[in-house]
């Protein structure tokens, strides 16, 4: 069967909307998060009553819950529009290492899903180069907004375990509570600054996959 190209120009434009709100929700989680943290921080030292703190902790909660929906929002557009972008390679002319399902299926292999997902976001970028698959340009070294984006979402999910694992049995504890909140600020910190990395690599992959549709003579913008 012939590979069949599916737009993603939509998709990646809704990408763009939700990470900008994710990095606002972000902001607000840092403001709450700061907020909460010194509340139980005066309440560790004897300067407010527990009560300041469970305030705080509510909005700070009310935020957390709101960053989870956009979260799941984020990683399951995230992932059609990587499946897409790959299996769209195919449709243009490009061989491929992986089948498309591999974009997918990548993610949730132990271990695999280090480096799987980051070669095939590699490939997306390469080979949307040029029209010529033979040209030079194919393998263009510079792959700084995929290098970007991967390095930076190793490394918050390096900091989201930290803090998982640090929130254990702290509930009763406002100073280890305080330890952990502060964790959960650089989390959110990284969090923005990935944020801005995806939103970057799917913006110009996109824009880099569309130009080789054009240049290559591919008819419409695919199927949906």
């Amino acid at each position: 069967m012939k590979p069949v190209y599916r737009q993603i120009r939509s998709l990646a434009g809704f990408l763009q909307l939700a990470y900008s709100f994710f990095v606002v929700m972000s902001t607000l989680a840092l403001a709450t998060g700061w907020t909460y943290r010194g509340a139980l921080l005066d309440v560790v030292d004897g300067n407010a009553a527990l009560d300041n703190a469970i305030r705080a902790e509510d909005a700070y909660l009310a935020v957390a819950g709101i960053m989870a929906i956009v979260n799941l929002v984020l990683i399951v557009t995230f992932v059609v529009w990587f499946w897409r972008a790959y299996g769209n390679l195919r449709a243009l002319g490009r061989e491929t290492r992986r089948k498309p399902g591999w974009a997918i299926g990548g993610w949730l292999i132990p271990i695999g899903n280090f480096f799987i997902p980051y070669g095939i976001g590699a490939e997306i970028w390469k080979k949307c180069a040029a029209a010529d698959p033979e040209s030079p340009s194919t393998t263009d070294v510079n792959i700084e907004p995929v290098i970007s984006w991967w390095a930076l979402f190793l490394i918050m999910g390096l900091v989201d375990q930290v803090a998982f694992f640090s929130g254990r049995g702290v509930a009763d504890d406002p100073e280890r509570l305080a330890a952990v909140v502060g964790i959960d600020l650089v989390s959110a910190a990284v969090g923005i600054a990935a944020a801005i990395a995806a939103a970057r690599f799917v913006r110009l992959a996109s824009e880099r996959q569309d130009a080789l549709r054009v240049r290559s003579g591919f008819a419409g913008l695919g199927q949906d």
